[in-house]
């Protein structure tokens, strides 16, 4: 399924989370992250995979909702909730919820990831920023009502022109073991919709190094060389490269190429 290939594939890149609960939104600040779509705005995407999804928006141009799921099969749905223009939650079939806070810069500062009528138990992203508005660093926490706990840490680093070069995962409760992950050969400028290669179940992975939504929100540039390095004790034990190929026309993502597992998915405007 398409989220399943994501998952696994979607440059193979992931995050993590910080702190417990808390839905301090600043629904009165204009937010840093594009929550509306700039272009045409896409209209559906269509995996080889047999998986699609469809997006409708608001009257100001805002997502409003996506339905997801197998060719000629019912369909998951991703409902957008706004206060002031500011993306503030997310409902998954009325199951599951992301919930947004943000930094007095107006920066997603956290997503939260709980069970809808279980909101004290769940995961989270906490996120860090450089002066410069690129992202610094990307926690995981686990949470219930009386404790978190972090689970894994990752960092990034940038060449002078603000383009993502490394990210390195780190896990406190094997401090020997690290993830590395180093981004070249980029597409030309581009834009696209993250949420159209974004998960539909979870935002909040400890993985999701590349694959979140504050990260890729701000690319207009798409790396088509991703190679990951596994270090234990200080030393390599396996490196595995990810390679993409874009299609881009007028600036527009029209297709992404995932050479090393056959997969690609076409977007339609």
């Amino acid at each position: 399924m398409k989220y399943q290939i994501l998952t696994a594939t979607v440059f193979t890149i992931l995050t993590l989370q910080t702190a417990c609960t808390k839905d301090a939104t600043k629904p009165d600040l204009a937010p840093v992250v594009n929550v509306k779509p700039t272009g045409t705005p896409l209209k559906s995407t269509n995996w080889s995979n047999s998986a699609k999804e469809e997006f409708t928006y608001n009257s100001d141009g805002s997502l409003k909702k996506t339905i997801g799921g197998l060719q000629n099969a019912g369909g998951h749905i991703r409902k957008f909730s706004y206060q002031n223009s500011v993306l503030i939650d997310i409902t998954k079939d009325d199951i599951k919820k992301n919930k947004f806070s943000y930094n007095t810069a107006g920066q997603i500062s956290n997503i939260e990831e709980v069970v809808i009528n279980d909101e004290h138990h769940g995961s989270r992203l906490d996120f860090d920023y450089n002066a410069t508005g690129t992202l610094k660093s990307m926690k995981y926490l686990q949470f219930d009502e009386f404790k978190s706990n972090l689970v894994a840490t990752s960092t990034y680093e940038y060449d002078g022109q603000g383009m993502l070069t490394k990210a390195a995962i780190t896990y406190p409760a094997q401090p020997n073991r690290k993830i590395e992950y180093y981004f070249s050969d980029y597409s030309v400028e581009l834009q696209f919709l993250p949420w159209a290669v974004l998960d539909f179940w979870h935002l909040v992975q400890p993985d999701y190094t590349f694959f979140n939504y504050p990260l890729l929100s701000r690319l207009n540039k798409l790396p088509k060389k991703i190679i990951t390095k596994l270090i234990v004790n200080g030393t390599l034990q396996e490196t595995k490269t990810k390679a993409f190929n874009y299609t881009i026309d007028n600036r527009q993502l029209q297709k992404i190429e995932y050479v090393t597992d056959g997969v690609e998915v076409i977007f339609n405007y």
